[in-house]
């Protein structure tokens, strides 16, 4: 038992208009001229909208677009000048010892530098004769 298929003639999809049904498929013409068949399945699900023609016009907007982006930007760069290159980053600073007293953001840590001073006054000095 065949399915008898709905009858699309006349009505719209997208960019695509049913003109005449054959052997499970529909013939439409796009709105840019072109005569293209269509599986019926494909339109009842609104799968396809167009012949093509759409992408092609998108995807020649879109790489127009990207042209006139790249001018703006040269544009752009042309009226104001290059910006510095950045410098290199300053080395770390040193890693205290266990006996200095600074820190390790290069600062002098007071609780280190006091005890550093009294171990260094508590020491006997040597006295060349």
């Amino acid at each position: 038992m065949s399915r008898r298929p709905t009858d699309f003639t006349g009505q719209r999809f997208g960019m695509l208009v049913a003109q005449s049904y054959t052997a499970g498929q529909w013939s439409c013409r796009c709105d840019c001229g072109t005569v293209l068949d269509v599986e019926a399945l494909r339109l009842r699900r609104e799968s396809v909208l167009d012949c093509g023609c759409l992408a092609e016009v998108s995807r020649r907007e879109l790489i127009e677009g990207m042209v006139a982006q790249r001018e703006l930007i040269a544009q752009l760069e042309a009226g104001r000048e290059k910006a510095p290159v950045a410098a290199k980053p300053e080395r770390r600073a040193p890693v205290p010892s266990r006996n200095s007293s600074m820190s390790t953001a290069g600062r002098v840590d007071p609780v280190q530098y006091a005890l550093q001073k009294a171990r260094r006054e508590r020491q006997p000095t040597m006295e060349l004769s």
